[in-house]
């Protein structure tokens, strides 16, 4: 065969954007409509370049139990790509079991019924007529990987490194059934690499995912070997490669801040029939723009409107007001932006911050006077002020009754 191409991308999470309300004209909640259109481009885009296979690696919903106008949003776009002769590959990620009650199908199960759509529930080697090879591996489970005995006296750690290693076999296994002379091979999972990195500007660091994830991680010397000439990868929502032939997909559309300054895309690859490992383009989509707007102490409406981008219209927008701002400030920096068409996510202003008192020690056998003379020194009173205090003092004493004088 030719080379193949496939078109791959991951964590759709159609249903799991935050922000920016509902939408009046439809009913639908503008984050959905955005994953949603997403979804639909991808899907012509590959009718149109006749793609080999589009291949999603998990997580296309929030959880397991999605809503139907999810479900038939990611409907919408299998049938674009059956109408067109385009095959799907999509599998379990990890929030396809959140909320899933025991017993209950995968909710991808009500799409195996469009022509063209392969489900994937277990790891599984599927051929394509083209003789493109694409291996799948779900997210890996204790549950399906281990039996109970096997997990007595093991620590939480130890449980999901011995998940890991049944999940590499598993892959290995998969690559045993590769035949090199059918057609190029890809393999696509859902699954946690310990050389993934995370991190942010506003991290301002970044860690490795084995220090951070309490759960299987694999090891990128498992999964970064022949016979796979590319390896799609589903969880991290942050795009990036790893090894020769690794990557996270990433996720296509920006669900909240934390995607704020990270550029979305989804990955066209062109796998050789050679052999040769894939090339890799990554095809930027056109995400939901997130901005985070500071706003200066001491500014009023003039300085407000000149606070607002040109091309805010559509953008899902933070406020961050100055600690101690007026309250009345927050409802007018929020219509500002209404106005210019952006969907304010939040307006927040800190309080400002209490000092601590500070207290005066002063020696045990100290005199009031010489108490108040202390205080005086730390505060930096002036020594005018200072006598006209300790004047006031003397006669505020010399008012008091003795302690026991009325006894006697």
């Amino acid at each position: 065969m030719a080379d193949a191409v496939v078109l791959a991308t991951a964590d759709i999470h159609v249903d799991g954007g935050r922000h920016g309300g509902t939408n009046p004209l439809t009913g639908r909640r503008r984050a959905w409509e955005s994953t949603h259109a997403i979804w639909l481009d991808m899907c012509h885009h590959a009718v149109d370049i006749s793609a080999d296979a589009v291949v999603v690696p998990g997580d296309i919903f929030l959880n397991g139990w999605p809503k139907a106008e999810a479900v038939e949003m990611i409907a919408d776009g299998l049938r674009v790509l059956d109408d067109g002769g385009v095959p799907a590959i999509v599998g379990d990620g990890n929030h396809e079991w959140i909320a899933r009650q025991k017993g209950h199908r995968s909710p991808l199960e009500h799409l195996q019924d469009i022509v063209n759509v392969r489900v994937i529930i277990e790891p599984e080697l599927v051929t394509l007529p083209s003789g493109l090879q694409i291996a799948f591996v779900p997210w890996p489970r204790r549950s399906e990987l281990l039996e109970p005995d096997e997990m007595d006296g093991l620590s939480p750690l130890e449980i999901d490194a011995l998940v890991a290693a049944r999940a590499a076999e598993r892959i290995e296994m998969l690559g045993d059934q590769v035949d090199p002379d059918r057609g190029p091979a890809l393999l696509a999972a859902h699954a946690t690499v310990g050389d993934a990195m995370v991190g942010s500007a506003k991290r301002g660091s970044e860690m490795g995912l084995a220090e951070l994830f309490a759960e299987p991680v694999l090891a990128l010397g498992d999964i970064d070997v022949d016979p796979w000439q590319h390896v799609a990868l589903g969880h991290i929502h942050r795009r990036q490669q790893m090894g020769d032939r690794c990557w996270y997909v990433g996720s296509p559309d920006r669900l909240d801040f934390s995607d704020e300054s990270v550029e979305k895309a989804y990955s066209l690859i062109r796998i050789p029939d050679n052999g040769g490992l894939a090339t890799v383009e990554a095809v930027p989509t056109g995400a939901r723009r997130f901005s985070t707007i500071e706003v200066p102490s001491g500014a009023d409406t003039a300085s407000l409107e000149l606070l607002v981008p040109e091309d805010v219209e559509g953008a899902v927008v933070r406020i961050e007001l100055a600690p101690g701002s007026p309250v009345n400030l927050s409802s007018e920096v929020k219509r500002l932006f209404e106005r210019a068409g952006a969907s304010v996510a939040s307006v927040h202003a800190p309080p400002l911050p209490r000092l601590r008192s500070q207290r005066t020690v002063v020696a045990e056998d100290a005199s009031p006077i010489e108490g108040l003379e202390k205080w005086a020194t730390e505060q930096q009173v002036d020594s005018a002020q200072l006598e006209r205090l300790k004047e006031k003092a003397a006669l505020m004493i010399d008012s008091l009754t003795p302690v026991g004088a009325e006894s006697e």
